[in-house]
């Protein structure tokens, strides 16, 4: 593992025990691989032993794809694995207020959410208003206002 972050509500400090889910990224060193992914099954399942686990999900994003928003990585969600992107909300959320449990700051690992690229205009459509919008990048500068560039 390259990096671990928390995101969400918890970083944002919205988190409520109890209601919240707790959003976890791994920044992974290279894809998983079926053994892998048996044996991360088995640890989340493990997990889902103490009923505070329930709401745990954690994408799992290899570091050689980590710029592709279209890609699927293994993710761990409502007691399953299953695959899903990484998407542009999620990485602005972590780019502006996520928190570092192990390894760099996620913008070392992570680049920006970069509107000016059509196939992160949508996945980044949300994450450039409102609070996030410092964690994007193309719409016109790091403190977007408008949604149009979006």
């Amino acid at each position: 593992m390259l990096g671990f972050y928390a995101g969400g509500s918890l970083a944002s400090g919205d988190f409520q025990p109890g209601r919240s889910d707790l959003d976890l990224v791994a920044v992974i060193a290279a894809e998983l691989d079926d053994r892998q992914r048996r044996q991360l099954r088995t640890l989340h399942e493990q997990t889902l032993l103490d009923p505070s686990a329930a709401k745990l999900h954690c994408v799992y994003v290899p570091v050689g794809n980590v710029e592709d928003v279209a890609a699927k990585h293994v993710t761990w969600a409502h007691g399953t694995l299953f695959q899903r992107e990484f998407s542009g909300i999620g990485r602005a959320e972590l780019l502006q207020a996520g928190i570092t449990v192990l390894g760099p700051e996620s913008a070392e690992l992570l680049p920006p959410v970069d509107v000016a690229r059509p196939e992160q205009r949508l996945a980044g459509r949300c994450a450039c208003t409102g609070p996030l919008r410092s964690a994007c990048r193309g719409c016109g500068s790091m403190t977007c206002t408008s949604t149009s560039a979006c």
